[in-house]
C-alpha cells in the first residue's frame, strides 16, 4: 500500500491536524475573512489531505452556487478521526 509523502502535504496541513485533534469539526469561510481562495488554501486542501491519509472518515463540504460560480463556504468533518501514527 502506498503511504501518502508528508512532502507533498500543504503548509496548513499541520495546523489544520492540531485544530482537529484539539476537537474542531467545522470550519466556515467567515474564520479566514471571506476570503474564497485563504479558505481552500489554509482549510479546503489541508482536511482533504487528511481524508485522503485516513485520519479522517468523511468531509461535508457546503457549496453555494452564485453567478454562474460555485464556491465552497463551510466543510464538516462526519464520522470518527483516527490519530496519526508518530514517527
Amino acid at each position: 500500500m502506498l503511504r501518502y509523502s508528508a512532502a507533498l502535504a500543504s503548509p496548513h496541513r499541520n495546523n489544520v491536524l492540531s485544530e482537529v485533534l484539539a476537537g474542531k469539526r467545522r470550519w466556515t469561510i467567515a474564520d479566514c475573512h471571506d476570503d474564497e481562495r485563504l479558505f481552500q488554501a489554509t482549510v479546503v486542501r489541508p482536511l482533504r489531505e487528511l481524508k485522503y491519509e485516513g485520519i479522517i472518515w468523511a468531509l461535508s463540504e457546503t457549496e453555494v452556487h452564485v453567478a454562474d460560480r460555485s464556491q465552497i463556504t463551510a466543510v464538516e468533518i462526519l464520522g470518527k478521526i483516527a490519530r496519526p501514527a508518530g514517527p
